[in-house]
């Protein structure tokens, strides 16, 4: 039952940072208001290879998702869990920390 609840939790994570992902990604290729006549859109800046992983990165992400979701089907919950829990724990540490500051920041600031 836990191993269940684990891998749900990793899952949910793990799908709220792909859909950070994607839309990173979107943003970074639509075209902003012209400067001085040009469309330009933040991506243009980056090289090649820049780009081609703004597209492979939450693809990676997309296929550790399904591949824990494969192994959950296959009966192998335990390597579904490591592999969720892999980019769940540093997403959810970093969530706990920033909303962690900010309630500081509110409480105590001046």
């Amino acid at each position: 039952m836990k191993s269940n609840i684990v891998f749900y939790i990793a899952l949910v994570i793990d799908i709220l940072a792909l859909l950070v992902m994607v839309n990173n990604t979107v943003m970074m290729t639509m075209p902003m208001k012209p400067v001085n006549g040009y469309d330009v859109s933040p991506s243009s800046g980056l090289t090649s290879f820049g780009k081609m992983m703004n597209w492979i990165i939450p693809a990676g992400m997309l296929a550790l998702i399904l591949g824990g979701y494969w192994l959950r089907k296959s009966g192998k919950l335990l390597a579904a869990n490591v592999l969720l829990s892999i980019p769940a724990v540093p997403v959810l540490l970093a969530l706990v920390i920033c909303g962690g500051l900010a309630v500081l920041f509110i409480l105590f600031g001046k």
